[in-house]
């Protein structure tokens, strides 16, 4: 993760921009910028498209250690990798969220029955 964050940083940085103009581009407030780009937590693929798009770097950029000199453009098998990765980890992650409200839905129709036949 920690990876990530100094690649956004280094990102915004070549641009000559601050955290602050930098959430502006990308319609988010700044202390998440600040929240990526120190390691305390990692943008979703969706989000880390944007910064791509917005830097003109390429997905890979932010995932090597070596600094790619070239602009976005036809995304290579190793892109479509890592944003394979980012999406099934989105997947994951909703499926946890789908699966914390079944089980509130199931509760409260519990409930609901428990309270009918009262």
């Amino acid at each position: 993760m920690g990876n990530i964050g100094n690649k956004i940083k280094q990102a915004i940085m070549e641009m000559g921009l601050n955290q602050g103009e930098f959430a502006k581009i990308l319609n988010v407030k700044q202390p998440l910028i600040s929240s990526w780009t120190t390691g305390n937590s990692a943008p979703r693929a969706a989000s880390l498209k944007k910064i791509a798009q917005a830097t003109g770097k390429p997905l890979q950029f932010f995932f090597d250690n070596a600094e790619p000199n070239q602009s976005a453009s036809a995304p290579t098998n190793k892109e479509n990798s890592v944003e394979i990765e980012l999406l099934k980890k989105e997947i994951e992650a909703l499926n946890i969220k789908y699966d914390n409200l079944k089980t509130k839905y199931d509760n409260l129709t519990l409930k609901i029955e428990l309270i009918k036949r009262k």
